[in-house]
């Protein structure tokens, strides 16, 4: 779970440059699940949570809406301000921390996905990956009017990073022509400390699409299972009077509630999506998120597997 904090640099710091919380073990995992929170051993040892670590609806430092608030407001001054994109090593001796001064006052530089805890690099060509790739069946029933018009291409390439043979680290299909990301896989407690997910996630998407990752439109995380995000998810549904089985569209624009699309930046993966996004804001043509759409599985009630899409637009 990414710690709740009362400043900018500690958010930034947690989430751009330490690993992401280990990976909850669910079934399935034979089509492929993303799955951040806790391990089985921290369940086990966990204590009841402190009123402090409870999701509330307040807009205090410790929920997840301020965290998000603050996020997008770093990811808006990155843009206007032109900050430089992170850049890769192949020596992680390169490797840079954050300034303690001002967090985006110069780009990251992160190791090469090859080094530390990526073994090998799987690499499959989909021809057409409505067809062959199981993460479709949880997009599928995203149409076109859901996502704004946009419609993911076919051509694309499952790139999977292991640890070893049966140890995935990150796994998910990529566009050939940049539009779309679609993740089945993330088990941050494989991955190199200096390597967070959300970088191997841009490595593996940058090297399918090459000079064509500025038509990225959209993000996809298929079948999510995380508590944090579910809490969320279950303050926002109540909060907007949804059922929790029903497929519900998020806006920032031009919405006098702002806090349940923050909410939902606050908290993880879409907080690494949106890291990702910002420390590579130039490469990818200034995008950000507009929709946040949430779609649970089907038979589930309780939002606690989710397929979840990030709608991208150029920013103004």
């Amino acid at each position: 779970m990414v710690r709740s904090t009362s400043t900018l640099l500690a958010i930034v710091a947690s989430l751009g440059f330490q690993q992401f919380a280990s990976a909850i073990p669910i079934s399935g995992l034979d089509r492929g699940v993303i799955a951040y929170g806790l391990t089985t051993r921290d369940i086990e040892a966990q204590k009841p949570e402190a009123p402090s670590e409870v999701l509330s609806r307040r807009g205090d430092a410790a929920s997840p809406e301020t965290r998000g608030e603050e996020l997008l407001e770093m990811h808006q001054k990155a843009i206007k301000t032109n900050i430089a994109d992170s850049t890769t090593s192949p020596d992680k001796k390169d490797a840079t921390g954050f300034d303690a001064s001002d967090p985006l006052k110069r780009p990251l530089v992160f190791p090469e996905t090859m080094y530390g805890g990526v073994h090998s690099i799987t690499k499959i060509a989909l021809p057409d990956w409505r067809v062959i790739a199981a993460e479709w069946e949880a997009v599928r029933d995203l149409s076109k009017d859901d996502m704004g018009g946009f419609e993911p291409s076919g051509r694309a390439r499952r790139v999977k990073l292991q640890q070893s043979h049966d140890r995935n680290i990150v796994e998910g299909v990529y566009a050939e022509d940049g539009d779309f990301i679609a993740l089945s896989t993330a088990d941050p407690s494989r991955a190199d400390k200096d390597v967070p997910v959300f970088e191997l996630v841009w490595q593996s998407f940058a090297d399918v699409a090459g000079d064509r990752v500025n038509n990225l439109r959209a993000i996809y995380l298929t079948d999510l299972a995380s508590d944090e995000f579910r809490k969320a998810a279950g303050l926002n549904y109540e909060d907007a009077k949804q059922d929790k089985d029903k497929k519900v569209t998020w806006e920032i624009k031009n919405n006098p509630r702002p806090k349940r699309f923050q909410r939902f930046v606050g908290v993880e993966p879409v907080s690494g999506m949106l890291m990702m996004l910002m420390n590579h804001h130039q490469k990818l043509g200034n995008k950000e998120v507009t929709k946040i759409i949430t779609m649970p599985a089907k038979g589930s009630k309780d939002l606690s597997k989710v397929t979840v899409a990030l709608v991208l637009e150029d920013a103004k």
